[in-house]
């Protein structure tokens, strides 16, 4: 019995995101990150939802779902455009049935909104949750 690794399906989607935006600052999950005072960057984090057996038989295929979020993290006082402008680049980086492939497993984007920004400390946040599913056969 092979099981696609959790590590393959974060990998995938984090790549994606590094793709997209190769200068950006990111903090990875569970990476220390010290950010620097005025520059903008990115937090990336998986928040997977339930697996389920998507058929039966011998070699039944799984279907994994789950959140991708990607928080646009900006200097406050600079208003919320710039904010703005940046997710809805995320979100067109991560259009619904954009696919990508990670050491033979393909995730596919199903939707990506923003949610409300907020104040944390010295920074205005912006979350963008990516929808995303993968089927593999166990």
């Amino acid at each position: 019995m092979t099981t696609v690794p959790d590590r393959d399906l974060q990998s995938a989607l984090n790549d994606a995101l590094y793709d997209a935006f190769p200068t950006m600052p990111v903090a990875w999950e569970n990476v220390k990150y010290v950010p620097t005072v005025g520059v903008a960057y990115f937090r990336a984090w998986l928040l997977p939802g339930e697996t389920q057996v998507m058929t039966l038989g011998q070699e039944p295929w799984t279907e994994r779902v789950g959140v991708f979020q990607v928080s646009v993290v900006e200097p406050i006082e600079i208003g919320f455009g710039i904010p703005v402008a940046k997710a809805a680049e995320v979100v067109a980086a991560f259009k619904p049935n954009t696919s990508f492939v990670y050491n033979g497993l393909t995730v596919i984007i199903d939707k990506s909104w923003l949610s409300s920004g907020r104040v944390e400390d010295a920074w205005y946040h912006i979350p963008v949750n990516i929808k995303y599913r993968c089927h593999y056969n166990d």
